[in-house]
């Protein structure tokens, strides 16, 4: 979500919006978006992690608290967007015992391995929980997968796409002003605008093309036509799917002892590649022992060291 804060910041700046403004708007209550936003911060922090089996009665909680927030300054544009997308999030968790649903196929899409190994592990990770046939308001999880130019896909629930768009709006207003909209399209005359924008200056022309050009790009790339890769390179993956390729190895290398198959398998990874993934799905196996014994088998066949040091 700070992904799409930023670049709706971005966005009020190119347009000639203020910081101080921002800093001036007269909120109700801001100790209430305070705190739920503390929470949600501590939910999303590394610190949460010890407190695991509480992270979805914290995130409710904070929803909890921002909706009233949201409520007294309904005023303010774009609030009301940003406010039906915390509660359909908040309808969506309390329905499901304060988890929300995040779906399987979703979280493949977006590489989330590790998630969906704690998940498969435990039934939850943090505040998120695996859909199934008794999760309720299915439509409402977390469902739709945003890829690149984000630092890394994610998945998202319907609310959280109606948080970012009310959160566009609201700062474009904050930093704007009361005419952050152009006044055509205030005073309902969108025809009007679309035809003065032949009177515009060259400058302005082009950065309307551009942005334009930009979200339309975001839309066909993230929701209409997602970008989907076949036949890449193992090397070439994501280091997530990087691991999840030579833990695939060395089941099959567990099974049939092909030494000259995993071999060839793995030709387009340099020793210190292997060796390092190995040492980290090492690590995170924890007490599966069956695992971590076919990597060590695996390592063991490919002559790698897994001493500190590579020794």
């Amino acid at each position: 979500m700070s992904f799409f804060i930023i670049v709706s910041l971005i966005v009020a700046l190119l347009r000639g919006g203020s910081l101080l403004r921002l800093g001036q708007l007269h909120i109700r209550h801001a100790y209430l978006i305070i705190v739920g936003l503390a929470l949600q911060l501590f939910v999303f922090s590394p610190f949460g992690a010890r407190w695991e089996p509480w992270m979805g009665y914290f995130y409710l909680a904070s929803l909890a608290l921002l909706l009233p927030a949201v409520a007294l300054n309904r005023d303010l544009p774009g609030i009301r967007l940003l406010g039906l997308g915390l509660f359909l999030n908040f309808l969506v968790i309390a329905a499901n015992g304060g988890l929300m649903p995040i779906s399987v196929e979703a979280a493949h899409r977006a590489g989330l391995f590790d998630v969906m190994d704690a998940l498969q592990t435990t039934g939850r990770h943090r505040h998120v929980a695996l859909m199934d046939e008794g999760t309720k308001f299915r439509f409402l999880g977390d469902t739709i997968v945003l890829g690149y130019p984000l630092p890394s896909a994610s998945v998202f629930s319907p609310g959280d796409i109606l948080v970012a768009l009310g959160a566009f709006i609201f700062l474009q207003g904050a930093m704007l002003g009361p005419n952050w909209l152009p006044h055509y399209f205030q005073e309902r005359k969108p025809v009007a605008y679309l035809l003065s924008l032949s009177q515009i200056s060259w400058l302005k022309g082009a950065f309307i093309f551009g942005l334009g050009l930009l979200l339309g790009w975001l839309i066909i790339g993230w929701v209409l036509w997602p970008v989907e890769y076949y036949d890449t390179d193992p090397p070439d993956l994501r280091r997530s799917h990087q691991e999840a390729y030579i833990s695939l190895v060395a089941d099959s290398f567990g099974l049939n002892g092909d030494v000259p198959l995993a071999s060839e398998r793995l030709q387009d990874f340099n020793d210190e590649e292997i060796r390092d993934i190995i040492l980290t799905l090492l690590e995170r196996q924890g007490e599966d022992l069956a695992s971590s014994q076919r990597l060590r088998d695996l390592a063991l066949a490919l002559a790698l060291s897994l001493a500190p040091g590579g020794e």
